[in-house]
């Protein structure tokens, strides 16, 4: 059964504190496609052959009206021009539910990514940084930006309990 987009939730697990990023109006967790490595035999006459090779994450993306007041996206923005070299966790809350994660001990049991998923949701975790938050000024609208995160390793979608049984 499909999910509404209604009730999505971003969050940030940064410098041990787990934060919401309010009021976002898209989200894309990009692809992880696997890069083609080609291994055609000189004596191959019409098609090339290919194997699996390592998976190359890309950007996910953000979008969201830009908000000076707002303490979620001036973190976002700050992740951005920081020259730290840690990735930080990302969890997409999806609607399917409302708990919010928590933050997971070192080693915890059933954490993901320094994270406590609640098993009442569906969610979608993947580490990565902020690599940009550039503004949008058009006429007739609010300021908007789109926040690139790039992704580093794979993704996991964790179903909530139930889900496919």
């Amino acid at each position: 059964m499909s999910v509404v987009t209604q009730g999505t939730q971003l969050y940030v697990l940064a410098n041990g504190v787990v934060r919401e990023v309010e009021c976002i109006t898209a989200f894309s967790p990009g692809g992880n496609p696997a890069d083609q490595i080609e291994d055609t035999c000189l004596s191959e006459r019409s098609t090339r052959t290919y194997k699996k090779g390592l998976r190359t994450p890309a950007q996910a993306s953000a979008t969201l009206n830009a908000d000076p007041a707002n303490a979620s996206h001036l973190m976002l923005s700050n992740l951005a021009e920081s020259s730290d070299q840690d990735d930080l966790t990302f969890a997409i809350g999806w609607a399917d539910g409302e708990d919010e994660p928590t933050v997971g001990a070192a080693g915890a049991p059933g954490a993901v990514d320094g994270l406590i998923l609640p098993d009442t949701r569906t969610w979608y975790v993947f580490k990565g940084y902020v690599a940009d938050f550039p503004f949008d000024f058009q006429a007739n609208t609010v300021v908007q930006t789109t926040a690139s995160i790039q992704r580093s390793g794979a993704g996991v979608w964790i179903p909530k309990a139930g889900a496919g049984s």
